[in-house]
């Protein structure tokens, strides 16, 4: 039996290493029936393992370990489980049919670490892959709660803040909260049957504010950080496989791929993107966010349902036909010289091409002061922008590190690019963390004075 799409999701958006969904229902679905079951049905369908609730929501809620279908179409009708049908505030809930259950976060392992771990006949490397993708995804949604995930209170209300005037809480603000209700679901494959680790993470649209009270979570702040948040699952990614496996890393196409898998193999498992691409080159659509957000609407499919023991022979037969099979799995990963993630004291690192005695360029990783990369970070941050978040900034930098590096040295790496007089802050109202580079605000004022300075105009010749 064939997986279908879940009804009533809509909305999604493709941020490069991390895509967004937000799930839409109708009115049946608050008395968790219809779109919900079709829901649960989808994530929780054969093949697949079960999924695990994460999340400091989940924690505060009671849930753990694995997903239950009954659990996770209660909290995305916004309502506790096991609570008789009523929110976690212990009231009715008030139906709305505009309401969005939650939000699919959909984190991709590296196509290298998924091809590794299709082609490799050794269960512990394929045990270590889905271990970091795990960890990854933790990562990710810990940094989402700690940075991004608020919730709403107060009012915008003319009439009534003019009436409470007084009150200093009266006016819109947000809080933080005790972390998301969160069910994470690992799946093997893409839509075209090539392997393809992913994690879904349904995020339900409710957590509970430092007030106590449960509510909406302020929805736009996740769209608008999911690139950030996909730079952080896959720094801490490159960081487990690298202290696991040892494998070295290098640039790809759109992540780091691990060293040593030939990119024909991972152009053989990549019939999507070739799907994507045909569609694209078909209808005249402009290769950009949003013309691939287009061509994945329209050339999706249902997955093929496989036995999973048939599907990793189809693929090890692929594999070895195309000249990178298990064989060749094993000797590249006997061959790593066990490389480490980065540290906060190795991390200031730019890219230096260098050339051998026969003219072949290499890449090379130079140590320099810190204060020179944050520079060099700098400019590529304003390169085609003017000011940036903290949160770009936080993204920019988990993207930068080669070998990976845990959520605690990227943010410490954070602090000291803040502290430097390369970044300085720009407060327009309601955006306390935006920054610009002192570079580009040189160059500016530069600019400005030129425009105050009269023009001389030199004589004519009599």
């Amino acid at each position: 039996m064939h997986r279908r799409s879940p009804r009533g999701v809509r909305g999604v958006q493709l941020f490069g290493v991390l895509s967004v969904t937000r799930l839409r229902v109708g009115q049946e679905a608050y008395q968790l029936s219809g779109v919900a079951q079709s829901l649960d049905a989808y994530y929780t369908g054969t093949g697949e393992v079960p999924g695990q609730w994460i999340g400091g929501g989940a924690t505060r809620l009671g849930l753990s370990d694995t997903v239950t279908p009954e659990d996770l179409r209660a909290v995305l009708a916004g309502l506790a489980p096991g609570n008789g049908g009523l929110t976690p505030n212990g009231t009715t809930p008030r139906p709305h049919p505009r309401r969005a259950p939650g939000f699919d976060l959909t984190f991709k392992a590296p196509k290298s670490a998924s091809v590794l771990y299709a082609v490799s006949d050794d269960p512990r490397v394929q045990a270590a892959i889905v271990e970091a993708g795990e960890a990854a995804t933790r990562a990710a949604v810990g940094w989402l709660e700690r940075e991004v995930i608020r919730v709403r209170r107060g009012s915008h209300d003319k009439g009534r803040l003019a009436a409470h005037a007084d009150n200093p809480n009266a006016g819109p603000r947000q809080l933080q909260t005790s972390g998301v209700i969160a069910a994470s679901f690992r799946h093997r494959t893409s839509r075209a049957g090539d392997p393809l680790l992913h994690w879904h993470c349904l995020v339900a649209n409710m957590a509970e504010g430092t007030d106590g009270k449960w509510s909406a979570i302020v929805h736009p702040e996740l769209f608008r950080n999911a690139k950030a948040a996909g730079e952080i699952f896959q720094a801490t990614f490159r960081a487990e496989l690298t202290q696991s496996l040892g494998v070295e890393w290098v640039p790809g196409r759109h992540v780091h791929e691990i060293a040593g898998i030939p990119r024909r193999i991972l152009d053989t498992f990549s019939k999507r993107t070739d799907q994507i691409d045909a569609w694209l080159a078909a209808t005249g659509t402009p290769n950009d966010a949003a013309g691939r957000q287009a061509a994945v609407l329209a050339t999706r499919r249902n997955k093929p349902e496989v036995e999973h023991q048939r599907l990793d022979e189809r693929w090890k037969t692929e594999a070895t036909d195309s000249g990178w099979g298990p064989v060749e799995a094993e000797l590249l990963v006997a061959s790593c010289e066990r490389f480490t993630p980065v540290d906060y004291d190795q991390a200031w690192r730019l890219d230096t091409v260098v050339f051998d005695e026969y003219g072949t360029p290499e890449r090379h990783g130079r140590l320099v002061d810190p204060d020179e990369w944050i520079a060099d970070l700098a400019r590529q941050l304003t390169a085609d922008r003017s000011t940036f978040t903290r949160n770009d900034l936080t993204g920019a930098i988990a993207a930068r590190l080669g070998p990976g590096a845990t959520t605690w040295t990227i943010e410490r790496i954070v602090e000291r690019c803040i502290a430097s007089e390369h970044l300085i802050p720009v407060t327009p109202a309601g955006h306390p963390h935006v920054l610009t580079s002192r570079e580009l605000a040189d160059v500016e004022q530069r600019f400005l004075a030129a425009l105050d300075t009269p023009l001389q105009v030199p004589a004519l010749p009599s």
